[in-house]
């Protein structure tokens, strides 16, 4: 374990500036603009939808990650791997789910003809 977390750590630094590295300036104008007039309710609710999309795909990026290093360090012992498969599959489902609803609000949105300026 002592050499373990040397070792993860260097990885992430070399990672870290392996990197896309960006300069973050300022325009002269902010990207959105969040008045009444533009936004309406129909574009929030897509905009929640994607946003949420991102987090639970996020999230189980994360579970899947962890289920993978418990799967490593489960030394055999047939509860541990059963348990981290078991995570990985709730991962996959919800991650699943997750984008099944967003499909589904895509639709009703394209049934209905609601226009909305956000991209997918």
């Amino acid at each position: 374990m002592k050499k373990l977390i040397p070792a993860l750590t260097i990885t992430a630094l070399i990672l870290s500036f392996l990197g896309n590295s960006q300069v973050l300036a300022q325009a002269n104008e902010p990207p959105y603009s969040f008045t009444t007039a533009q936004v309406n309710i129909w574009e929030m609710l897509k905009r929640a939808a994607k946003w949420l999309l991102n987090i639970v795909i996020f999230i189980g990026v994360i579970m899947i990650v962890w289920a993978g290093f418990t799967f490593i360090t489960a030394g055999g012992d047939s509860e541990k791997t059963k348990k981290s498969l078991n995570i990985i599959i709730y991962a996959l489902v919800g991650i699943g789910v997750a984008l099944l609803a967003y499909w589904i609000i895509n639709a009703v949105f394209g049934f209905l003809g609601i226009q909305t300026t956000v991209t997918p």
